[in-house]
């Protein structure tokens, strides 16, 4: 959860004043691209894009007079080669859905999560 907490420290000396929290999320997407099938060390094409959302908060002892950073959402790309390796695989048979959304009063649900592939349930 606080992922993006920013510690002042400057020449050893921690600043709390000048000390937040923050917090946020993001989410990417990677693909692997092979280039050369069937040789004995596979190279690869990897890009990947994705944005995060970063929210700041003052903690007690930040300074009344300190200015947080902005709230913010930033993107990033990322390109490169990769040499020998797999690229990351999620069979089937280990995905799990999460169906959740409002109900009728606003309140968030979350059903029984199931997996697409067998239909079974997972442990609650």
């Amino acid at each position: 959860m606080f992922g993006a907490n920013y510690y002042e420290v400057r020449q050893g000396q921690y600043y709390q004043s000048e000390s937040f929290y923050g917090s946020g999320g993001g989410a990417s997407v990677s693909v692997y691209q092979l280039l050369n099938p069937g040789m004995l060390i596979p190279v690869s094409v990897v890009a990947r894009g994705g944005m995060r959302d970063s929210t700041y908060m003052d903690t007690s002892q930040t300074a009344g007079n300190f200015a947080l950073p902005a709230n913010q959402i930033t993107s990033f790309t990322r390109g490169g080669i990769r040499l020998a390796g797999k690229e990351p695989v999620l069979y089937p048979d280990l995905v799990w859905n999460c169906p959740s959304g409002l109900n009728g009063n606003g309140a968030w649900t979350a059903s029984n999560m199931v997996s697409p592939m067998t239909g079974a349930s997972a442990p609650t």
